[in-house]
């Protein structure tokens, strides 16, 4: 039949928990164009992943094709960023187990790990640090305790409020003090006014002694933050 579409081919994707056959799918959808037998093969198929795990549904390929997932797009992030940003956390599970690199970061310096953080993906985070334990290691008291980092999961998850992704980094082994320019974990949370975070981090062990870049502790900038600009006297 040349380059007509086959319909006996058993290409299928995942949606959930639901396995669906591609004579389900849309004849005209991105993933059907994946398909495709013809040119751009590739370049589509690159595209698609990005999309599908953005969305939280894969296609499921021969096992020869799914290096496709190690890819990266021009932001230098694979469909595993896609996914753990998302918080698609089976998604994220079936690219793991056909060995998408955790540790892999975008141009930002963002791994999988740092954007699940980031946007509270709680499943996705415990996914990652499970299959993946070395992920925290650069993060733990040993490790980090002289250490200052761009940034961490530990300082994203506690900017935003994310109090149980905190709780299980810190479970998890994740240094409480752990610094980057900004300060610790503590600066982030008391800044951005997340106070239950504030709470958990204490708890924890947090020191409110510890310094950012410019010499401040966490009271210093608040403090700095709190106090009114002088005015100026009118010309």
């Amino acid at each position: 039949m040349g380059r007509a579409f086959n319909k006996s081919r058993q290409h299928q994707r995942v949606r959930g928990n639901q396995l669906l056959s591609r004579d389900t799918w849309p004849p005209l959808s991105p993933a059907w164009l994946a398909w495709r037998p013809g040119s751009g093969y590739l370049m589509r198929v690159h595209a698609v992943s990005f999309a599908a795990a953005s969305l939280g549904h894969l296609p499921l390929a021969p096992n020869d094709r799914m290096y496709m997932f190690a890819l990266q797009n021009k932001g230098g992030e694979t469909a595993l960023h896609c996914a753990a940003q998302y918080g698609h956390t089976e998604a994220a599970q079936l690219l793991l187990a056909r060995g998408g690199d955790p540790t892999l970061p975008n141009l930002q310096a963002e791994t999988a790990l740092d954007l699940a953080a980031q946007y509270g993906r709680l499943s996705t985070v415990e996914v990652l640090v499970r299959a993946h334990p070395d992920l925290l290691r650069p993060y733990t008291v040993a490790a980090a305790s002289a250490a200052v980092f761009p940034h961490t999961p530990l300082h994203r998850a506690s900017r935003n409020g994310h109090r149980e992704v905190v709780k299980l980094l810190l479970t998890r082994g994740h240094h409480v003090n752990v610094r980057t320019g900004q300060g610790a974990p503590l600066h982030e949370a008391a800044l951005c006014g997340k106070v239950d975070v504030v709470r958990v981090l204490l708890e924890a062990g947090a020191d409110s002694e510890v310094r950012d870049d410019r010499g401040h502790t966490v009271l210093d900038t608040i403090a700095l933050i709190n106090t009114p600009s002088p005015r100026r006297s009118p010309a």
